[in-house]
């Protein structure tokens, strides 16, 4: 017998554990299970979903074997090895989706085989019981940050968490201009891969696509202007036709992104183009992307070919490689840039070119949307 015997093959799909992200040694299985109907507290607006139906759900979610039967036989313990990632926050539910969460794993003993992600950002204590002065129960600051994640510890029952993260953009803090932008194109030409080498300059060849939709941040400085880039991802969504007008609005910048040694991709490129000229905003700036530029050798499309069909559209062009990091940093910025110069001129047509107020320099910061409301 084997010093290192090899796992058998899972009884269950939610059983082949995946790397949650390139950059983080941390497994997880394929499907997340949100939490943010988990309690009472949001009944009217979402439903009920009391506590034994919580627990039913993350028995099942956990053993793939219905947990009324944990109490009564060894069923739970001999079940098939189900899902160990599940998402929640700060104040779903006015706290009762992380409280409840917690008391299962307590009473389950599984708090170390599973993944909990939380997030912060929203005031938390904002329920019932809210205290008089919340000022800094809610935004990105430390402070916010500090009482947050002491209370999502003590609700979830734990002395660490596996994942925590920004649940809201901070409208108060300090930028310039913020820019939505957004990828798109064929399945399997990067997109993924240029964005994660733009925001964490990291590249992994094992990357999977991940079915949804995802957006990443970063901050440039651009003519001493800080400029945040709200990045959005539409990895799997061309897989079923699920790019809807949703996901255009707001964009002001759009990356239609193709493979050089994928030619359907960049013939595929036009029928995009039509979709952003459909649903998109009006004057939106768009540029072309030829991604994989390094591979010479598996190259079908020319840079002359791209550069044809760039003029044909009147876009900008650009050849890239995610995994050289060749020409990443320029295709953003550049659009960033492109935007930027628009936002300004608009700003000037509009009020005169010293008429201009609300934002640093005469030009309104340009915001994708508040904050307010309940959302995931």
């Amino acid at each position: 017998m084997s010093a290192l015997p090899m796992a058998p093959p899972p009884k269950s799909a939610l059983a082949r554990y995946r790397i949650l992200s390139p950059t983080a040694s941390v497994r997880v299985s394929p499907l997340c299970l949100g939490s943010m109907n988990f309690g009472d507290a949001w009944t009217g607006w979402m439903g009920s979903c009391d506590q034994v139906t919580v627990e039913n759900i993350l028995d099942y979610f956990y053993s793939q074997v219905d947990g009324r039967t944990f109490l009564l036989s060894s069923a739970f313990a001999d079940g098939v090895k189900g899902g160990n990632f599940i998402d929640t926050a700060n104040n779903y539910q006015f706290e009762e989706s992380e409280t409840w969460i917690g008391e299962w794993m307590k009473k389950r003993n599984v708090r170390d085989q599973m993944v909990i992600a939380t997030k912060y950002t929203t005031n938390y204590a904002a329920g019932p019981n809210a205290p008089n002065i919340m000022a800094n129960f809610t935004g990105n600051g430390t402070k916010s940050l500090h009482t947050s994640v002491e209370a999502s510890l003590r609700k979830l029952q734990t002395d660490y968490l596996d994942l925590l993260y920004v649940h809201w953009w901070d409208y108060s803090t300090n930028y310039d201009f913020l820019i939505k932008l957004l990828l798109i194109g064929d399945s399997g030409v990067g997109k993924s891969c240029c964005l994660l080498r733009f925001s964490e300059d990291s590249f992994t060849p094992s990357f999977i696509t991940t079915i949804g939709i995802d957006f990443k941040i970063r901050t440039i400085e651009l003519d001493g202007k800080r400029v945040k880039l709200q990045i959005w991802d539409t990895a799997g969504q061309e897989r079923f036709r699920t790019i809807t007008t949703a996901y255009y609005r707001g964009a002001m910048g759009i990356l239609l992104v193709y493979d050089v040694t994928d030619e359907r991709s960049f013939n595929n490129i036009r029928t995009w183009f039509a979709n952003v000229e459909q649903h998109a905003t009006e004057g939106v700036n768009k540029i072309l992307i030829g991604n994989k530029c390094d591979w010479e050798d598996k190259r079908v499309v020319s840079t002359e070919q791209g550069q044809q069909l760039a003029d044909e559209l009147g876009i900008p062009f650009l050849e890239v490689s995610a995994k050289s990091n060749i020409n990443i940093d320029q295709a953003f910025y550049s659009l960033a840039a492109d935007i930027k110069k628009r936002l300004i001129d608009n700003q000037k047509s509009e009020t005169g070119a010293g008429g201009a107020s609300g934002g640093a320099g005469g030009v309104p910061i340009a915001q994708a949307g508040g904050s307010g409301g309940k959302c995931c």
